[in-house]
Parts: C-alpha cells; sequence; structure tokens
C-alpha cells in the first residue's frame, strides 16, 4: 500500500506539469464512462433490478398465451381457471389486467390508474400492507359483489391524507362506492416497471365497471395477463411444459376459440414478457453502440500516453540503465493511467447520474403516468468501477510497456536510433482504431437519421398537424349507451363552438398510435359454416366528422350522415386496401358483410376512404373498416379537434380553451391533458429518435477524438522527421509538395481503420435493420455523406501538422541532429 502511494504521488507531481494532457484525456473518459454508465443504468433498471416489494421475486414468472408459437399475449378467464387447477408446478397463479378509473374529488373527476387483480395477487407476488388486508379469496366470487380495492402507499399519502383510521372508508370509482380495504407497503408500485399504479380492484368488479358482462365467461375475449408462482423446487422449464400441456387439452376441448392457442412460461421481470424482446434488442445495440465510444476514448488516451511515453524515452532509458526494474517503471506509468481514469470515471459516472435525474417521463405522450427510479445502486455504481478499471488497463498498459522498452544507448545518446518500426506500428493501430469505430458510430447516426427523414416524409393518409388530442372514457364516468351518445354529440358541439376550433370529432382509435382493434368479417356470398369464413380486418367507430378533422380523404361513395341513425341499415366506409381486397373486379359500394357474429346484422359498403398508416409508421396498409359510432357505439375513444391556427397547437391557450369547454358540459368528467396529435402519435417512431439522438451525438464525439488522435499521429510523425524534412527541401523539394506529401500520409495510415470500419458499419447496419423505417442498411447516401466527414476530419486534422511541417528551414532542421 505504502509502494501504491508513493507511486500516485510521483505520478500526480509528474501529470502536474502536463495540464492540457490531463485535462483532454480526463474529459475524453469522462464522455466514454458516462455514456456506457447512462446505458447501463437503463439496462439495470429494465432487466436486472428487483422490484421494490415484491418478495418472492425468484419464484415469480409470466404466463403468456402464443399463437401457433409466437407471441407473449393475454388471455381469457376461462383458460385461467383451467390452467390454475391443472398446472401443478405453479402453486399460485394470478390474473391481472390495467384498469383507468374517474376518481371523484371534490365534485371534479380525477383520472387514476391501476390494475384489476384475482384476489390471490398479492399472495402470488409476495406483497405486504402497511394498513389492514389485501383481497380475500371470496372476493373472486360474485360479479360485482365486492366494491373493495386496496391502495398504493403514495395513493393513501396524497389522496387520503395519510389517515391511519381510513380502513373501511368509501372512494368514489366510477361514481360508485367502494371501501378501502387495505393500505400496501411503500415500497411495492406494482409488478411493472414504469405505470404508476394507485389502486387495485378485484377482477370480479371488472365487468361491471368496465361496461362488459361477458368478460369473465367468454373465451374468446382475451383481456387479462397471468403471473405465477413456481412451486418449491420447481423449475420455469417444467411448469412451461405443464401449461403446454394443458392448453392442448383445451385446443381440442374447444377448437372455436382455442384451436391456435398455447402458451410458455417465463422469469417474471420489470418489462412485460410481451415486449421484453425488443426492448432487449434495442438496449443491446445501445449498449453496444456506447461501448464502441469507450474503446474509441481508450485508444484516444493510448495514443496521448504514447506519445509522452515517446518523450521520456531518455529519461526511461537512463532509469533502466541506472538498474530501475523495468516492472517499477510500468508501475508508475500505470499510476499515471490509474490517475486520469480515477478522475474521468467519477466525472463521467457524476454526469451521467446528473443526465439521468434531469429524465422527465411524464412528458412523453402516453395514456399512463409513467414512474421510473434510474438512480444509481450497487450495481451501476460496480459497472462503473469496473468499466474504469478496465479503461485504465487499456489505454495505459500498452503504452507503458513499450516506453519501458528502448534501445538504452541510442535513447541516452538521442542518435535517432530508435524503435521507429514498431512505434509506428502502434500508432497506425491505434489510429487505425479509432478512424474504424469513429465510422462505424458515424454511419449509425447517419443510417437512424435517414430513417426519420424518411418517416417525416412517408405518406400516413391523415394530417396530425393543427390537430389536438385527449381521450374519453364514460365506461368510467357511469354512461350508458343513450346518455352517452347524447354526451358525445353535445361534448363535439361545444368543441366547435370554441373560437379557433375547426371541426371536432370521437374515434374509438387514432391512427399511429401503436393499438389496432382487429375483427373478422364474413363478406356477402361465403358461407359461414365453411372453413376459415372470417376476412380479418381493422375496425373503428368514428362520428361524422372523423375524416374532415383528420384530413382522411374520400375517395369514393359518400361519407355517414343523419339519414344513418340507430333505425336505419348499418352502413360503413372501407379504406382503399379493404376495397382492393374484397372485390378486386368489382365495385366494392354497395356490397355487404356480417362482422363480429355470424347471425350478426348486415352492413353495407357506402364510401371508401384513403390508407392510413394505423398501427406504427413502417407498416404495410391493412384493410379498414369504419362504421357510424351512432349505430355501433363504443364509450371510450379519443376526442380529437382541428384548429385553424398554426401547428402544432393551434392558437396559443388551445390546449386549455378545449378541456375547459369539455369540463363545461361535464364539470365532474375525468380528462387526461389536451395533447398534439402530432406528439401523440410520434411515440410510434421514439425508439428511433432515440437512437438517432444518442447516435448523432456519440458519433460527433467520435469524430472529434478521432481527430485528436489523427492531429497527435501526424504531429508525431513530423516532429520525428524533421530531419528526413530538411533533407528533402535542401535537397529541392517544395513547400508545397511536403505540405502535400504529410497530408497523403496521414490518409494511408488511415486507411486501414476505414475498411475496417466499413466492413464493421455493414455488419452493424444488419444487426439494426429491424429499427429502421423505409432505409437499407447500406443506404449509399448515408454511406458518401459519412465518408465525406471522415476525409475532412483527416484532412483538417493532418493540416495543421503538415503547414509546420513545411516551414521547416533546413539548416535549422540539419543542424538539430
Amino acid at each position: 500500500m505504502r509502494d501504491l502511494l508513493s507511486d500516485l504521488r510521483f505520478a500526480a507531481r509528474s501529470l502536474s506539469k502536463r495540464p492540457g494532457l490531463v485535462v483532454l484525456a480526463t474529459l475524453s473518459l469522462a464522455i466514454g464512462i458516462g455514456a456506457t454508465t447512462a446505458i447501463f443504468s437503463a439496462v439495470n433498471v429494465l432487466f436486472l433490478r428487483p422490484l421494490p416489494g415484491i418478495h418472492h421475486w425468484d419464484r415469480a414468472v409470466e404466463v403468456g398465451r402464443t399463437n401457433d408459437g409466437r407471441g407473449f399475449d393475454t388471455f381469457g378467464y376461462p383458460d385461467f381457471m383451467d390452467l390454475r387447477r391443472d398446472a401443478a408446478p405453479l402453486d399460485q397463479l394470478a390474473l391481472w389486467s390495467f384498469g383507468q378509473w374517474s376518481l371523484a374529488v371534490d365534485g371534479a373527476g380525477e383520472r387514476i390508474d391501476g390494475f384489476y387483480v384475482s384476489a390471490n395477487y398479492f399472495e402470488t407476488l409476495g406483497v405486504r400492507t402497511t394498513l389492514g388486508r389485501t383481497f380475500l379469496p371470496d372476493e373472486d366470487q360474485g360479479l360485482g359483489e365486492h366494491p373493495v380495492l386496496v391502495v398504493s402507499h403514495g395513493f393513501w399519502r396524497d389522496h387520503l391524507a395519510a389517515d391511519p383510521n381510513v380502513i373501511g372508508k368509501t372512494v368514489l370509482l366510477n361514481r360508485q362506492p367502494h371501501t378501502v380495504v387495505g393500505v400496501l407497503d411503500s415500497e411495492f408500485r406494482g409488478h411493472l416497471i414504469g405505470p404508476r399504479s394507485s389502486v387495485w380492484v378485484p377482477l370480479m368488479q371488472s365487468p361491471e365497471l368496465v361496461g362488459r358482462p361477458e368478460l369473465l365467461t367468454n373465451r374468446r375475449m382475451v383481456s387479462f395477463a397471468m403471473l405465477g408462482r413456481l412451486a418449491e423446487g420447481a423449475t420455469v422449464a417444467e411448469a412451461d411444459v405443464a401449461v403446454h400441456t394443458v392448453m392442448q387439452r383445451l385446443a381440442e376441448e374447444f377448437p372455436d376459440s382455442n384451436s391456435d392457442r398455447n402458451a410458455k412460461v417465463v422469469p417474471l421481470g420489470p418489462v412485460p414478457g410481451a415486449g421484453r424482446i425488443y426492448v432487449a434488442g434495442f438496449t443491446a445495440m445501445l449498449m453496444a453502440l456506447v461501448g464502441v465510444v469507450l474503446l474509441l476514448t481508450c485508444t484516444n488516451i493510448a495514443g496521448m500516453l504514447g506519445a509522452r511515453g515517446l518523450a521520456r524515452e531518455r529519461e526511461v532509458a537512463v532509469r533502466l540503465a541506472l538498474g530501475c526494474a523495468r516492472g517499477r517503471l510500468v508501475r508508475l506509468m500505470l499510476a499515471e493511467a490509474m490517475l486520469i481514469a480515477i478522475l474521468g470515471g467519477a466525472l463521467g459516472s457524476a454526469l451521467s447520474f446528473l443526465a439521468l435525474r434531469s429524465l422527465d417521463l411524464s412528458s412523453l405522450p402516453v395514456p399512463v403516468t409513467l414512474e421510473v427510479d434510474l438512480g444509481p445502486d450497487l450495481r451501476v455504481l460496480g459497472f462503473a468501477l469496473l468499466a474504469t478499471t478496465l479503461a485504465a488497463a487499456l489505454f495505459g498498459l500498452f503504452p507503458a510497456l513499450q516506453a519501458t522498452r528502448p534501445e538504452l544507448v541510442g535513447a541516452i545518446r538521442d542518435s535517432g536510433a530508435r524503435r521507429g518500426d514498431s512505434r509506428h506500428r502502434l500508432r497506425q493501430a491505434l489510429v487505425a482504431a479509432q478512424v474504424a469505430m469513429s465510422l462505424l458510430l458515424a454511419t449509425s447516426a447517419g443510417l437512424f437519421l435517414r430513417s426519420l427523414q424518411h418517416a417525416a416524409g412517408v405518406v400516413t393518409g391523415f394530417e396530425a398537424e393543427s390537430v389536438l388530442m385527449t381521450s374519453l372514457d364514460l365506461s368510467l364516468e357511469g354512461y350508458g349507451d343513450d346518455n352517452g351518445r347524447e354526451l358525445i354529440e353535445r361534448i363535439i358541439e361545444r368543441l366547435e363552438a370554441v373560437p379557433g376550433v375547426r371541426k371536432a370529432a370521437f374515434s374509438v382509435d387514432l391512427p399511429l398510435d401503436m393499438n389496432a382493434r382487429g375483427t373478422g368479417i364474413i363478406p356477402e356470398g361465403v358461407d359461414p359454416d365453411g372453413p376459415d369464413p372470417y376476412v380479418g380486418v381493422d375496425l373503428n367507430q368514428v362520428t361524422l366528422g372523423y375524416f374532415d378533422t383528420l384530413g382522411i380523404s374520400l375517395l369514393r361513395g359518400r361519407p355517414f350522415d343523419a339519414t344513418d341513425h340507430r333505425q336505419a341499415p348499418r352502413v360503413a366506409l372501407v379504406s382503399r386496401t379493404f376495397a382492393s381486397q374484397l372485390s378486386p373486379d368489382k365495385e366494392v359500394l354497395g356490397q355487404r358483410f356480417r362482422y363480429g357474429e355470424r347471425d350478426a346484422d348486415w352492413t353495407t359498403v357506402v364510401g371508401v376512404v384513403e390508407d392510413t398508416k394505423n398501427q406504427t409508421i413502417g407498416e404495410t396498409a391493412k384493410p379498414f373498416v369504419y362504421t357510424y359510432l351512432e349505430q355501433d357505439y363504443a364509450d371510450r375513444g379519443q376526442l380529437t379537434v382541428a384548429t385553424g391556427g398554426d401547428p402544432p397547437n393551434g392558437p396559443p391557450g388551445m390546449a386549455d380553451a378545449i378541456r375547459r369547454a369539455i369540463l363545461e358540459v361535464d364539470p365532474s368528467l375525468s380528462v387526461p391533458p389536451v395533447l398534439s396529435l402530432a406528439s401523440y402519435t410520434s411515440l410510434g417512431t421514439l425508439p428511433q429518435r432515440l437512437a438517432a439522438s444518442i447516435t448523432s451525438a456519440l458519433g460527433v464525439v467520435a469524430l472529434l477524438l478521432a481527430g485528436i488522435g489523427i492531429y497527435a499521429a501526424i504531429a508525431m510523425s513530423v516532429a520525428q522527421r524533421i530531419r528526413e524534412i530538411g533533407i528533402r527541401m535542401a535537397l529541392g523539394e517544395a513547400r508545397v509538395a511536403v505540405l502535400r506529401r504529410v497530408v497523403a500520409g496521414a490518409f494511408r495510415l488511415v486507411l486501414p481503420g476505414l475498411l475496417a470500419g466499413a466492413a464493421l458499419s455493414i455488419a452493424a447496419g444488419q444487426l439494426m435493420a429491424g429499427f429502421l423505417i423505409g432505409t437499407s442498411p447500406l443506404d449509399p447516401l448515408t454511406l458518401v455523406l459519412v465518408a465525406i466527414a471522415i476525409g475532412m476530419v483527416v484532412t483538417v486534422a493532418s493540416l495543421a501538422p503538415a503547414r509546420r511541417a513545411s516551414r521547416i528551414d533546413p539548416v535549422v532542421a540539419l543542424r538539430s541532429e
């Protein structure tokens, strides 16, 4: 320990004479460590850190429904009951679904989030209460007979004034009284990362609260996700086999609903099983990219320390000649690297923690309140320490070994007898590595930016600019079919009276909201009892002004109008793709189909509208059916308002005016924030925008670091070749020729890195292909622009040393040797 402290003191004194080197190396390393630690913090939260308050985390699993071996979807309640009874390796199996409710607060409504759960949900996870109890087994029986709820610690504190006598008190959810029976432990915030959960309601209350009486009896209604707890000694593989066996039996017993269904079991994680593979792939890609930046930083600092080692060659040779052990010198130089690593690692870790704390997830246009703790824990701190230590070894060891192997006599005499070949090879390798990694990062950034450019140019089929939106869920507000229709009409009428509003509408679905409502139709002339009579389509229920509000073009036929009342024959508008698929050889107008049940009323096509992107910007057009809300009522959906003002939000204060207008119709409604439709639909490109932002920043940093490395290498080369350059100029070589030769030498120096970087970029592009929109991994424009950028960096980095070389006085250069 005494020797280590002595080495560190000596290293500090030595580095204090080169403050420029210390500052540049520390800042470079801080960027690499900071970016890597920030992304690892996200990985830690999403995949590694158990969620607090769950005391059976090691045995908790998720069960997902598969179709033909694909997907990880939700279940129907009857399937859950069969699995709970027969899947022996699971000693607990619980059901849950997301819930939103309208909470009555002083005569006004407030939207809160939570879960509908089976009574054993808390027992399955091992969740404890601060006050009261969780749900009893009896509360899993009897539809609508148990209006009770368990609340989170935060809800108890913020909405119930942390009342210690809250158990037994009444809370109005969806304007219906519910009794508080328990307050959960403050640690537990739900079994998923992100959504902030306020209340938990028994599953038996869901049919009444959401207005779907058949929700728990129909096997086709697959609305619930499943959690389980492994029995003592059981494994995930055994549970997987068990649920697979049960689902195969159900497929034989209920072929109409279960013929293609199966299930699989995975360990519980903060990210739901349905999205885990996609999120894991995206974060792995980001982790690889920031890892490249860290490697680039290390090679850059290695080049700086290598140059410093060259300048100290005579000092090192004298020490070795006087008997100093080589290991001792290596240790001294590694101490310098360690000091730089400590400074850079501490600064980088601090920057990453500050950046993560400044993230505001509440600004994302999502329908739930997000709450994620990205703060560091021991795992993140350990990762930062490990990354710092490895970085110090990477950029410190090779320069130290090189610097302690000079030819003693030549170094002492400074006669020019140097190990130029090995020095040059090391320098060339470091520069090539920097250029290769810079090219990789710059190409990745270019591909994502081009992807966003293509996304912006994609024809979506609708207008999002100058359109505002908010959601409306009348199932939370106590409205039935008749008064619900009337309320929607009154709200639209009031909105269209707001100054600056051009049109307003209500629809169950919106384009590019990453959701779809699929159904099956039976065209007229198709035998409903024949094999597979259904044709899959996406469905939306809309009011009269929907197509005008969103600027969706009517191609032929007519829109909905007042004659399409409830007693009139059912009508529909269909998309261009639907028309071409349903009736490729004849006019689709006037044709009929049934959707939903086989004995449903006929629906007649009266109009064809333009295709729209429904879920994601990169999808191909799907057959789409629009029905009229008056004839096909739904109590939850989105209000859209087209304004006449400048995009994206119309005239100033328009969002507040829209919210006030809605509450004027019914002040007790729970209305979420009013958002621009452009920001709401941009959620579909969030991964691409996030990746473009990160890779662009990393690409700029990489090019800057590569430029510094190239400059240092060329400057060192010029310094070592002063005598040679002087001789050439004395023999008549022009200064322009010297400048041109030095710049050309820089391009020869980086050529291996360019070739290696091109190969890496091609391979990385193939891996990123799934995240690109309308962009080839070999996009020629991206490759050309990146090549130009690299060429400019090499030229600029080599110009200063080249000019210095061209101004050498031959007489002075010859005398210097």
